[in-house]
């Protein structure tokens, strides 16, 4: 079996992403939510936007509030940032193999 990296609230991460057709990077840290269907809350970390929401992460488990790197690379690209060049994690210490 593979082992596989869960990340949970507290996570950072760097989106490179293409936007009106201008590339554009983002850094986001996932957030507790207490909305239902969702396990995040992504929000802003620098720039005009920092300290904003920019969507939300579906959850991925029904028992556990983390999620894959898999995972959280598609509902971003999915939910919130548009043609992902490069989705980099930037701050593992919220991070457990399992």
């Amino acid at each position: 079996m593979e082992k596989k990296v869960l990340f949970f609230a507290g996570t950072k991460f760097k989106v490179d992403y293409v936007f009106d057709g201008h590339k554009k990077s983002h850094e986001a840290i996932l957030a507790q939510t207490f909305e239902e269907d969702f396990v995040f809350q992504v929000i802003a970390i620098s720039g005009f936007d920092a300290g904003l929401i920019k969507g939300y992460i579906h959850k991925e488990f029904s028992d556990i509030h983390a999620v894959t790197y898999n995972y959280l690379y598609k509902e971003a690209e999915k939910m919130i940032y548009s043609k992902i060049i490069k989705l980099e994690i930037t701050d593992f210490s919220y991070s457990e193999e399992i």
